[in-house]
Parts: structure tokens; C-alpha cells; sequence
């Protein structure tokens, strides 16, 4: 029985974690570039969304070639879902964002080409970064730290590669980094 009970317990967390944001309640997720003027200011010119107050929302990245410029706010959740969500986006930078209390801090899913930089993701239960089926993305200059399990997660049944990973701060995660997939490069030649 106590078998029984610890697979369908997995199986649901293994259903919850690749349950995309979109079926969450609208009100629970900000969805870019369509909510952005609620939250921040558009920049059309340069598809940029820079906000002007902390969320307490996720946020859905909905179109490539989207800037989000956090300017310092914070995205804190509800200790579940996932906190920025790119779906087969590419072309996407994320930077000066505070990420924190939900089940994945940052989660790209079949995503390429994009940059994550000068953000603070922290105490999220499961995983700060997870890069599923995701290649050819920089994440560079971020603060990964006190996320319950995994600081970043690589992974995937096709390859997960040739992601630049570098000058990052891993700091007090279960498990700091975890690449089960191929090539990815870690600190890009880090300055003597």
C-alpha cells in the first residue's frame, strides 16, 4: 500500500511540473506582451515590457523577441507553478528580475536563443532554473540560490545543448547544477 501511495504521490508531481502556466487561472499569470501596460511600461519599438511594481503573479511569455526588464521587482508566487514560463520561444532576455516561492523558478520548455542575466532567483521548491529541451540560451550574471532541490536543471530526451552558463552565483541549492544531457559550457572562459 505504501508503495502504492508513493507512486501516484510522484506521478502527480511529475503531472504538476510540466503542467504549463496557461492552465492556471488568468488572474494567477501575467501574460506578455498583451498584459504588460497593467504591470509596467511597453516600449513597442524595442518589444520591450520594463515593470514598474513587484508581481505576485507568474508571468507567461507569450511571443518571441520580448525583452522583460524586471528593473528590479520582484515575481514572488503562491509556493507552486512556475514563476516565468517561455514555451517554444526564442530571441527572449529576461534580466534584473527577483524570481522566488514558486515550484520553478524560471522555466524554459523547447526554448532557444535566449538570455537570462542579472537576476536573483531564490527559494523555490524544486528548481530556480530549468532548461527542458532548450539549447543555444546564455544564462549569465544571475544570483541562484536556496531553491529546494536544483539550483539549474538541464535536461531532456533529445539534447540540451551548447547553453552558455557563466559568471552565476550557485549558493546553498539541494543540488547546484544538473546537466544530464550534452555539451553546455560553464564560465566561457572566466577572466584570469
Amino acid at each position: 500500500m505504501k508503495t502504492k501511495l508513493i507512486t501516484i504521490i510522484l506521478l502527480n508531481i511529475g503531472l504538476f511540473l510540466i503542467t504549463p502556466p496557461s492552465v492556471l487561472a488568468e488572474e494567477e499569470t501575467l501574460f506578455l506582451p498583451a498584459d504588460c501596460s497593467t504591470y509596467g511600461v511597453w516600449d513597442a519599438e524595442n518589444q520591450t515590457c520594463t515593470l514598474t511594481q513587484d508581481l505576485i503573479k507568474s508571468v507567461e511569455i507569450t511571443a518571441d523577441n520580448i525583452t522583460l526588464d524586471c528593473n528590479g521587482h520582484s515575481i514572488t508566487g503562491p509556493g507552486s507553478g512556475h514563476g516565468i514560463y517561455l514555451n517554444t520561444k526564442q530571441e527572449v532576455t529576461i534580466k534584473k528580475c527577483l524570481v522566488n516561492n514558486f515550484d520553478l523558478g524560471i522555466d524554459l520548455s523547447d526554448s532557444s536563443n535566449n538570455q537570462i542575466t542579472e537576476s536573483d532567483i531564490f527559494n523555490n521548491n524544486f528548481f530556480g532554473f530549468s532548461l527542458m529541451c532548450s539549447s543555444n540560451n546564455i544564462i549569465a550574471e544571475n544570483n541562484i540560490f536556496e531553491n529546494g532541490e536544483i539550483g539549474l536543471y538541464l535536461a531532456c530526451l533529445i539534447p540540451t545543448s551548447n547553453n552558455l552558463i557563466y559568471h552565476n552565483n550557485f549558493i546553498n541549492n539541494g543540488e547546484q547544477i544538473v546537466d544530464e544531457d550534452y555539451p553546455n559550457s560553464f564560465d566561457n572562459g572566466y577572466p584570469e
